[in-house]
């Protein structure tokens, strides 16, 4: 769970956070079938000047729950203040 830094970008101006829906996974989401990671592989040469990373969090959803729900998301809430992960 959490930030995970994919590409450190080339002198970056921005940060791109990848956060997958209920009942996903930071890196799963975003991997094809041939386990290529198109946020780490790919994406970086589209936004040499970005930062990439991607979120992950409790997304388990057993049944969808309002509890379930307000609970990812006050968890992406305080996970995304600003001192919250390392901005090198």
């Amino acid at each position: 769970f959490g930030i995970k830094k994919l590409s450190p970008g080339i002198s970056p101006i921005i940060d791109i956070v990848a956060v997958h829906g209920l009942d996903g996974h930071r890196e799963a989401s975003w991997t094809t079938d041939n386990g290529s990671l198109w946020l780490r592989d790919f994406f970086p040469q589209d936004v040499p000047a970005a930062r990439i990373l991607t979120y992950g969090y409790d997304a388990y959803t057993p049944a969808s729950s309002t509890q379930t729900l307000n609970h990812s998301l006050t968890s992406v809430n305080i996970e995304f203040q600003p001192d919250r992960y390392d901005r090198n």
